[in-house]
């Protein structure tokens, strides 16, 4: 098989897998706007800062909180379904402003597996972006790798 052929199923693959591995939490959140909702206790707020190795640094707001559901006592720390590494340091502040520890907030929570619990329901946009970007990249390597086979 020619080697542009299995560089271009290679991207293929590694798109596919990418997507399919989103999909589970870009379904939850798309259901979660409809789950209903519970207060919930905050336990902790704090900023989780992670360094790339090349100079970034990542911040994410990590929000631990309890709940209860038909009298059980539930524990949660999701804050969207689709993560929050990446963002500016301010806005992780912010966030953790807005749920400091022994606050109280409605929660959403699948009641078809009530340990499942999200602060901010949805999707949203800058996760349909994500997709689309990495389809985009992954698509114009394969074009890439096309054109230059015709040389």
């Amino acid at each position: 098989m020619e080697l542009g052929v299995l560089f271009k199923l290679l991207m293929l693959f590694v798109w596919f897998c990418i997507v399919a591995l989103s999909a589970r939490n870009f379904f939850r959140g798309r259901a979660s706007v409809n789950w209903p909702t519970t207060v919930a206790s905050v336990s902790s707020s704090e900023i989780l800062e992670k360094n790339d190795g090349n100079g970034l640094t990542f911040y994410s707001p990590i929000i631990k909180y309890q709940y209860f559901v038909n009298d059980a006592v539930y524990q949660g720390a999701t804050f969207t379904f689709m993560g929050t590494f990446g963002i500016t340091r301010y806005h992780a502040e912010k966030y953790i402003s807005m749920y400091p520890s022994g606050s109280k907030f409605n929660v959403y929570y699948n009641p078809k597996s009530p340990d499942i619990s999200v602060i901010i329901p949805g999707v949203h946009w800058g996760q349909y972006l994500s997709v689309a970007v990495i389809t985009l990249v992954f698509f114009s390597l394969a074009h890439i790798v096309e054109i230059l086979s015709l040389f």
